[in-house]
């Protein structure tokens, strides 16, 4: 099967080709990524990431190490997101909704992800990520963490963005270092293409937007650079509940 990456318009820009196609193994299915925010939605969410991840680190660090969709998730979510009046949404500088910015908890992930790599990294790759061997993802590590995750649907983002980021790290790395819709992003987002189909399992279809795609592999990167990846399921826990 092939996966299909499609044609994708950045404002009012010709479309341009996110990626060829990539040849997946059978029972596989493919990945379609659009861009279809303006780039004015991303750059606001990036802020206030920005903001979060300077001025609320401890928040922010604990957000990032709950499980998507866990009661703790949605504790620190609150937390870390007051429903009161922010500053952080202000920094933004863009009023969305009348003063208030709708924020998706998967992209927040990755945008305080790639925050918090970029400011503890600024200049170059740590060696947990440019000293990394390529990997894969087992597929029954894949099948133990969906097994054991709050939920399914979250947990298949950070798996592909966790299998990404294990076969092309320093590919991801140059990614979340370009500019959003920038030549260089272009060309990382190219640079990936071959990996992104086979981090796809049976049955599985994810469309993603720019936005989104950095975001599930920031995520990724940052668990990485932190040595957070669940890639190893010890033999006895394979039906149990606990990971190495």
């Amino acid at each position: 099967m092939i996966v299909q990456i499609w044609k994708a318009a950045l404002g009012a820009l010709a479309a341009l080709a996110l990626l060829g196609t990539a040849t997946v193994a059978p029972g596989q299915t493919g990945t379609r990524i659009q861009n279809n925010r303006t780039v004015e939605a991303p750059e606001a969410g990036r802020r206030f990431a920005d903001c979060l991840a300077e001025f609320n680190r401890p928040d922010a660090l604990a957000y990032l190490a709950t499980q998507p969709g866990s009661p703790a998730s949605e504790a620190a979510w609150r937390t870390l997101i007051p429903f009161t009046e922010n500053r952080c949404v202000q920094f933004t500088g863009v009023e969305i909704g009348g003063r208030t910015l709708h924020v998706d908890p998967d992209i927040l992930r990755g945008q305080l992800s790639q925050a918090l790599y970029l400011g503890d990294y600024p200049n170059a790759a740590p060696v947990s990520i440019s000293g990394a061997e390529p990997g894969i993802i087992a597929v029954e590590v894949y099948n133990h963490r969906i097994r054991n995750a709050a939920s399914a649907r979250q947990e298949i983002l950070q798996i592909f963005g966790d299998c990404v980021v294990a076969a092309q790290p320093m590919d991801v790395d140059a990614l979340i270092r370009s500019d959003i819709g920038s030549r260089a992003e272009n060309a990382a987002i190219g640079a990936i293409g071959e990996a992104m189909g086979p981090c796809l399992w049976e049955g599985q279809s994810i469309a993603f937007s720019r936005e989104s795609l950095r975001a599930a592999l920031a995520a990724g990167l940052y668990r990485k650079s932190e040595g957070r990846t669940v890639m190893a399921v010890r033999a006895d826990a394979v039906h149990a509940g606990s990971t190495e």
